[in-house]
């Protein structure tokens, strides 16, 4: 806490001045180190965890927000993306969830406490948020069910990149045999899979393929 000390004037209803400056006032204060915790690239709707070490007195009902920026670090409309209720001071870990709303490179956080109301500096660095691709719809060129010398191409959505499950790396594959195909999109840290059946229809004696 810190003292504030106050002079205080008073003028009787005779004109006389009496003046004092023998009250103080005790404030509660705090201060924050850098907050730390949330890695310079980070999937959007990720999870993680706020670390900053407060110093002074958090009052009973103090509530540690992290807010966070827009993509190019502005706190102009924070994001609210976790908080602790807490009259704590030291070291305090505060769990968070990167919103999903944010894109851009230069995202960053800060801690604001409420009793008594101080907002820390920002954690000093940019974040780059990646966005989570969105479950990948495989098209098929044909019937997914191979006849005997027959192939399908399955087909991704366009991504940055690509894993199948056949270790091809390409948009697309073409296959002949039967199996579950399994595809991974992905966005710089962030990733989506699906996978696609394919079957194998066996001619009997008599059949034969025109």
């Amino acid at each position: 806490e810190m003292c504030i000390e106050t002079a205080i004037t008073v003028t009787t209803s005779s004109g006389f001045v009496v003046s004092s400056t023998d009250y103080v006032v005790r404030v509660a204060s705090i201060t924050f180190n850098t907050p730390t915790g949330i890695p310079t690239r980070i999937c959007a709707g990720s999870t993680a965890t706020v670390a900053v070490t407060v110093t002074g007195s958090p009052q009973g009902t103090n509530v540690f927000t992290v807010e966070g920026s827009n993509g190019s670090g502005s706190f102009a409309t924070p994001f609210i993306i976790g908080s602790l209720t807490s009259a704590a001071s030291g070291a305090i870990s505060i769990p968070v969830t990167i919103p999903s709303a944010v894109r851009g490179t230069g995202f960053r956080y800060r801690v604001v406490s409420t009793a008594p109301a101080v907002i820390s500096g920002d954690n000093g660095t940019n974040i780059q948020i990646d966005t989570v691709p969105n479950t990948p719809v495989v098209t098929a060129s044909g019937s997914t069910d191979l006849c005997p010398g027959g192939t399908v191409t399955l087909t991704a959505p366009l991504a940055t990149s690509y894993l199948w499950s056949t270790g091809a790396i390409t948009r697309a594959i073409t296959v002949s045999t039967a199996g579950t195909y399994t595809v991974r999109v992905i966005n710089g840290l962030c990733t989506s899979s699906t996978s696609v059946p394919v079957s194998y229809t066996h001619l009997r004696a008599h059949e034969t393929v025109i």
